[in-house]
This record gives C-alpha cells, structure tokens and sequence, in this order.
C-alpha cells in the first residue's frame, strides 16, 4: 500500500505485513497486521506519530519523502516505544538528525536503551500542546497501556486521536479505513482478542484513558494497527468501555472451576467445587479446559474473583492445557483472586503442588490444595466439598 492521506494534513506512511501469522509470540494473526505510522505537514512545523517494525523503516521512510523532506522534519512522536512502533526510529534519526523525539518520562528512559544514537528527546507532560502551525497537538499521558510509557496525541484541529495500540487490532489489507471494510464478525472477534490479551490486564487504566479523552471531539481514532476508525469513534469508546467494565461484580462474587481429566476423577472434584461454589452463594462456572481450550479458560478466568483449577498428575507433571491457561495469563490477571488447586493421582502426585506453586508465584491467593489418589471415595469428595466452601468464604473475607 501506497502512503494515504486520510484527512487534510495527514497522511499515513505505515507498513503492512500481511503473511505475519503470530504475533509477538503471544497472539494469533491470521489476517496479518499493520505498522501504522502517521505524518503530519503543519503549515510551520512537521511531525511523525510512530514509526514501524525495524524490517520497514526503508518503506517507511520513502512514504514520508512523498510528502516532505525527511531531513526537515521537526518532531517525532513515540506514543509507545515497543520495537513494533519503534524499530524505525533509528533510520529516521539518521535522515532527520536535528528532528525532536516527544514522548513520555517512561518513553524516554526506554529509547536511550532502543536507540544506539544520541538524538534530542523532549518529555511532553499531560496535557501539553505542541504547535505546527495550523495544528496544535495535544498530549495525553494513559500509562500501561500496555506499557509504562503509553500516550495519546490527538491533533486538534483534525480531530484525530492519535491512539498507540489503544483500540487496534492486527489485521491488514487493502482498505485503510474502517468504512472501506466489509465489517464482519471475525473483525469484532479479532477486536475484542486484542483488548483481552494485550489491554484487559489493564482494565482500571483503560477506564482512566477513557475519562481523560472524554471532552475531546473525536471525528477519528489512528491506532498503531489495524484500520483507521472513522465510521463512528464515539461508539469505539463506549465499546471499550464496555470491555473495560467486563471484571468481577462484588455483590455477587464470581467463581470458576476449570480441570482436564483423563478418567473423571478429577471432573468428580471439580463438580463438588463447584456444587459448593453455588451453595455458598456465587456466580459458578465449570469447563473442562481440554474442551473449551485454554485461550477461552483464561479469558474467563480474567473476569472472575475465585478460581479452582485441577489437574491429574501424567509423568509427574500437570496436563498441558493447564500450562497454557497459566501462560495466557499474566500477573495483572491473577493479582488477589483466591484460587484452590486440585486433582487425581495413581502413585506420584506432583500436579497439585506444582500447579499451586506456579499459581501462588503469579499473585493468585492461594487458599489450600486437594490431591487424591485415583478415583475419590466419599470422604474425599466430602473434601472437594470442603474445599469450595473453603474457596467461597475467603472471597468475602
């Protein structure tokens, strides 16, 4: 794709990778993604939102001389220096040595280490405005989204907000902007599987970026990838929100009991957890992770305040798909829920204590551990009874 303008002064002059299948280890991109990066030609000043991918700083660079001397720019913005946005950032530098990089306090520690090259960098505050002439821009710092070192810069005169990785999700094509794309239910699956695995750890500090952007006119929202949003921005921050709200509700607290089972023994625990569970008053779910599959399990596990997870015990080990719900985790999501670990073993026993182990060192609090040999008796079950009272109680303690 060529650089595009997409509204008066700006254009954008990203890259776009559509055969990328995975994402930074962590996420799926079956519809490729792109790098987005954004020049604006004030009438006094010029300025670059983000760069890309290091691989396309060439490309990069070449779309911004369709519209200007590289050499003259004036600013670069880094809403959030992940190489992703970043990686390019070295090659203009060298085009634009007298350019200013404008950024966060968090950003700026981080370029010194990205970058190997002295350059002028300027920490812009909250609610900064830097003038381009006929296009002020207004900075708007929202931390850990999802980095420390996250902005907003939002274009004023345009309307444009400036977003990062804020209300992206990967996908490219030949459509730039929202309105030229078939939206189908794929693309708001794909939207909603960026929030949950890169941003819903960061609920809180979605909730704040939000009320901070709420007195601006937004006519359009540039993130980092995917299209440009200007079908209707207002309703993308209500969806967000949405998404952000989507936690634990105190007056009715939220259990989940999540297992794999080769022989039942270990479903016949979780049952009693969660029979338990809703005597006791909560909100219970139940899956058999080797059924729903692990990405399902931790996104589920992300909106509850208490979770039993349990796992027989195969060559002194827990099975996989418990790995991989803890691996789809992150600290943020475990933070403070209570948590049993459970299961069924025939001579050795180790799933629970390893399964317990990793959980408590996530920030799960732990409240106590069952392990049964092969098939639970009465009073074992009776137990795992125990066990999600035991589960139920410490949520209101």
């Amino acid at each position: 794709m060529l650089s595009k303008r997409i509204q008066n002064r700006v254009f954008w002059v990203g890259a776009q990778n559509p055969d990328l299948r995975t994402f930074d280890v962590v996420m799926h991109t079956d519809a490729g993604t792109s790098y987005n990066s954004y020049l604006i030609v004030g009438s006094e000043k010029t300025a670059v939102i983000d760069g890309v991918r290091e691989a396309y700083a060439t490309e990069h660079i070449a779309k911004i001389s369709e519209h200007c001397d590289p050499a003259k720019l004036d600013y670069i913005v880094c809403n959030h220096t992940e190489p992703d946005h970043s990686g390019s950032l070295v090659h203009l530098l060298e085009m634009a040595p007298h350019a200013t990089v404008l950024c966060t306090k968090a950003g700026s520690l981080f370029l010194k280490k990205l970058v190997p090259r002295n350059f002028k960098c300027r920490v812009v505050e909250d609610g900064e405005r830097v003038s381009l002439g006929d296009v002020t821009l207004r900075f708007v710092q929202a931390p850990f989204l999802h980095w420390p070192d996250s902005l907003f810069t939002f274009a004023e005169e345009e309307g444009i907000l400036f977003s990062g990785d804020v209300f992206s999700f990967h996908m490219a094509g030949e459509g730039l902007f929202d309105d030229e794309i078939a939206w189908t239910g794929e693309m708001e699956a794909a939207q909603r599987y960026y929030f949950d695995t890169l941003l819903a750890p960061f609920r809180s500090y979605v909730l704040d970026a939000l009320e901070k952007i709420r007195g601006l006119s937004i006519r359009m929202i540039a993130p980092a990838h995917g299209p440009v949003r200007r079908r209707n921005p207002q309703a993308l921050l209500e969806v967000y929100r949405e998404y952000a709200s989507d936690g634990p509700v105190s007056d009715t607290p939220k259990g989940y009991v999540a297992y794999v089972s080769c022989y039942g023994y270990t479903r016949e625990l979780a049952e009693e957890i969660y029979r338990a569970g809703i005597r006791n008053g909560m909100d219970m779910e139940i899956d058999d992770i080797a059924e729903v599959g692990p990405e399902r399990v931790a996104e589920k596990i992300r909106r509850m305040d208490a979770v039993a997870l349990g796992s027989p015990t195969v060559n002194r080990d827990a099975l996989k798909p418990v790995w991989e719900v803890l691996a789809s985790l992150s600290a943020y999501d475990a933070r403070g829920k209570r948590a049993v670990a459970f299961g069924s073993f025939a001579w050795s026993g180790e799933a629970v204590r390893y399964m317990a182990e990793r959980m408590g060192r996530m920030g799960f609090r732990l409240v106590d551990t069952l392990a049964v040999k092969l098939r639970p008796d009465a009073e074992e079950r009776r137990q795992a009874y125990a066990l999600g009272e035991r589960l139920a109680q410490s949520v209101r303690e």
